[in-house]
């Protein structure tokens, strides 16, 4: 992340979320930084309807987290690109006839040729006004990528020659002059709106770089004063002196000298001071500066944030004679670090060390919402939520799960006085028994109250959605189950329907069959009995 320039704005694209694409652009701003970019991409994530991805700073990369429990997102050819043209302006002069060169683009400065990127395309381009009446022609000439400054005034030339005659540019080290060829009698040319605008553009793939560490305001130094030199001293004489500094341990005598001149200052003898300081090897942490409120005073800061300096025996003198006048045994403790408001108030990021219940990680922050944020996004599979007080100022966390948990915040870079302590070390430890909050105990007659109530009224109507979430699903259950049973009834009495509906028709003909076969029966029997009876009626005949 480091090659690109996010005040100039940037763009983020994903080929494929999901199966559709994402794009993300930074509007330009000088105050953009990459908490700046997660910012707007988590925003645009969600207006686009993905709110399980979220994007986290890491170090100086970029993490792409899902809290979805059950979609998974493919992220493919994901970018991030800036549009940073560099730009500078020259100066507008008006070449008369035989006139001597004229300094059109300087070599240096914030306006040099030093500030453009040669290796990419150049466009230079001004106004020409001739002086015949015709009034300004706009004049352009795009550089080849990779043209050096001679092969750029080169091309210039060309162009420039092809369009005005008596035109031409040289350089003048490193400069870009402009010259004319016109003699006694030929045109002025009036030159405006100059300008070469380079068309750098930075991008890099979606990958991992490195982790670098936190950056934090720098320590606020502790100042005392070193020596009230008054009118004791004449520095056209020349000054020498010296002084010791105990680091609580050793003690280091640093000797100045300032020799003798008739145009010396204070602000020199500081310079001499300094000097000394450094050939005795404290130049680290100690340095001296030229008191502007009092005239006569130099200073001693200490920018250590880990150690004290006391000091002594400070003595001066001028033209060799010493003035025991001029001493100093002021006490110089140790530089005060930021404070968490401080760097906060700064835009500096700090790195907290955060452990929610055994889920640990590491943050980069510009702001407790960061931290909130980051802890709410593991709430799934925490269950702990953070919610920011009124003020801005500290995090409230909560759970409705009636378990106890602990939380612990430090910040490992933020440190105190002592070099080592960090300045955050928080360490909570909740129980249901000494923290547990109805919402029949809540008061707003206080701002802790309010805030407290807040919290809990949010877990009420979770309580509530989850209770009807519960309802909802046995309501659909017992639904399901009303809908089996009467498919159930319907086709039993389709079945006892076509038991109980016989086939008039069909039962008829049956019948009369039947019918045929008893009368066939009866006649056959009948004349199986009558059979035997005619044969006795033949014997008896």
């Amino acid at each position: 992340m480091d090659t690109l320039d996010l005040k100039t704005g940037a763009t983020v694209s994903f080929s494929s979320v999901d199966g559709k694409a994402f794009t993300y652009t930074l509007p330009a701003d000088g105050d953009n930084d990459l908490l700046a970019l997660v910012s707007g991409i988590n925003g645009k994530l969600i207006t686009d309807g993905y709110a399980d991805l979220s994007v986290a700073v890491n170090g100086s990369a970029i993490d792409l987290q899902n809290g979805s429990l059950t979609d998974t997102f493919a992220i493919t050819n994901s970018g991030i690109a800036y549009n940073s043209p560099n730009s500078i302006t020259g100066t507008d002069p008006a070449m008369g006839p035989g006139a001597a060169n004229f300094e059109l683009f300087a070599a240096t400065d914030s306006q040099g040729l030093d500030t453009l990127d040669l290796t990419t395309a150049n466009t230079i381009s001004f106004t020409v006004d001739d002086g015949l009446g015709g009034g300004s022609q706009d004049f352009s000439y795009t550089t080849t990528p990779g043209d050096d400054l001679a092969t750029l005034i080169f091309g210039l030339n060309t162009a420039l020659g092809n369009a005005y005659s008596d035109l031409g540019v040289v350089e003048n080290n490193g400069a870009i002059d402009l010259t004319t060829a016109a003699t006694a009698g030929g045109n002025t040319y009036t030159i405006a709106a100059t300008d070469i605008t380079d068309s750098s553009v930075n991008s890099i793939s979606g990958t991992t770089p490195t982790p670098t560490a936190a950056v934090a305001s720098a320590p606020t130094p502790d100042t005392a004063a070193l020596a009230d030199f008054g009118n004791t001293i004449n520095l056209d004489l020349g000054v020498t002196g010296s002084f010791v500094v105990n680091d609580g341990t050793t003690d280091t005598t640093v000797s100045f000298t300032l020799a003798p001149g008739t145009d010396n200052t204070l602000t020199m003898l500081n310079t001499a001071i300094n000097d000394g300081l450094t050939n005795a090897g404290l130049d680290a942490n100690l340095s001296t500066s030229f008191n502007s409120g009092t005239a006569t005073q130099v200073d001693l800061a200490n920018s250590s944030t880990g150690a004290s300096y006391s000091i002594s025996d400070f003595t001066a003198a001028d033209g060799g004679t010493a003035n025991g006048s001029v001493t100093s045994t002021t006490p110089i403790d140790a530089a005060t670090g930021p404070t968490l408001a401080e760097s906060f108030a700064n835009r500096d990021s700090v790195t907290f060390d955060v452990d929610v219940d055994g889920t640990a990680f590491q943050i980069e922050a510009r702001s407790l919402n960061d931290i909130v944020a980051k802890i709410n996004s593991l709430t799934i599979e925490t269950g702990i939520r953070a919610n920011l007080n009124a003020a801005n100022e500290s995090i409230i966390f909560s759970t409705q799960f009636g378990e106890s948990y602990d939380i612990s915040i430090t910040s490992p870079n933020l440190l105190d006085v002592d070099g080592i302590t960090p300045r955050i070390n928080e360490i909570l430890t909740a129980t249901p028994a000494n923290n547990t909050v109805s919402v029949n105990d809540l008061a707003v007659d206080t701002a802790a109250g309010a805030e407290q109530t807040l919290v809990a009224i949010d877990y009420a109507f979770d309580k509530i959605n989850s209770f009807r979430a519960e309802l909802g699903a046995l309501q659909n259950r017992f639904e399901s189950t009303i809908a089996n049973l009467s498919t159930t009834s319907e086709n039993l009495s389709a079945a006892n329907s076509r038991i109980r509906d016989a086939d008039f028709a069909a039962e008829t003909a049956e019948l009369a069959r039947t019918q045929v076969l008893q009368s066939a029966g009866l006649s056959v029997l009948a004349q199986a009995n009558a059979r035997p009876q005619q044969v006795l009626q033949l014997l008896q005949g």
